[in-house]
């Protein structure tokens, strides 16, 4: 208990001292490098972006940041089997005003945010019963969002921040989904996707559409508490 309470006094004596300066340090800085490992935010939270900001004085941050993952899959099913491999970014511009504050910002930010993948999948065929369709998806999101949050600078050059609240909505959405006209039928006989029942095409088509609708809803999803570690110098 007692190394406990040193402790928090020790915080309640700090963070004033770091808040007083971070205003001043950032004037006197012109480069920020960070990384936004966490937060209660799909896109950050999957990508964690890197970024790189320049300060505009004491009350203006601009920069960009990037993220990217990969993914790849395998899965046994009852009526067959399917894979699908490809990638998420998450690239985009912002900016950030300290309105004559120490570390209070609000920022406005502008991204894009693009879900690729290529899969085979097994589909019911009336006449083939069970095949496996090679298929593309591309899902391409514009998300504009708005933010509310506290940058730190140490003197030393250390950086941390939190964005409470992040706003966001769709400005732009597009969705392609393809076949690649290449069908697997259950007894390894190629095809071509013509062969194929023109509504069950239709059903994938619309389903893969659907998927991609989903995603880019996703992408524009708010967030809250996304942190971020960096340094300025």
């Amino acid at each position: 208990m007692k190394k406990l309470l040193i402790t928090l006094v020790l915080l309640t004596i700090s963070i004033p001292v770091w808040g007083a300066s971070t205003r001043q340090n950032r004037g006197d800085s012109l480069i920020f490098v960070g990384i936004s490992p966490v937060g209660l935010h799909i896109p950050t939270l999957v990508t964690m972006p890197v970024g790189l900001g320049v300060y505009l004085g004491k009350n203006f941050l601009i920069g960009a940041e990037t993220g990217n993952v990969t993914f790849e899959s395998d899965s046994d099913g009852s009526d067959g089997d399917s894979s699908a491999e490809g990638s998420y970014n998450n690239s985009g511009i912002y900016a950030r005003w300290f309105p004559g504050t120490n570390s209070f910002n609000l920022g406005l930010a502008l991204h894009k945010r693009i879900f690729s993948a290529t899969a085979t999948a097994s589909s019911l065929d009336p006449t083939y019963g069970v095949v496996d369709v090679e298929a593309s998806l591309d899902a391409d999101a514009t998300v504009g969002s708005f933010i509310l949050g506290n940058q730190w600078m140490m003197d030393f050059g250390l950086v941390l921040a939190m964005d409470w609240i992040i706003v966001s909505g769709l400005i732009d959405s597009k969705v392609d989904s393809s076949f690649s006209g290449r069908v697997v039928t259950s007894s390894g006989q190629v095809i071509s996707i013509e062969e194929l029942d023109p509504e069950t095409v239709a059903d994938a088509e619309r389903e893969l559409n659907s998927i991609g609708e989903d995603i880019n809803t996703i992408s524009a999803f708010p967030g809250i508490l996304v942190f971020t570690i960096g340094w300025a110098f």
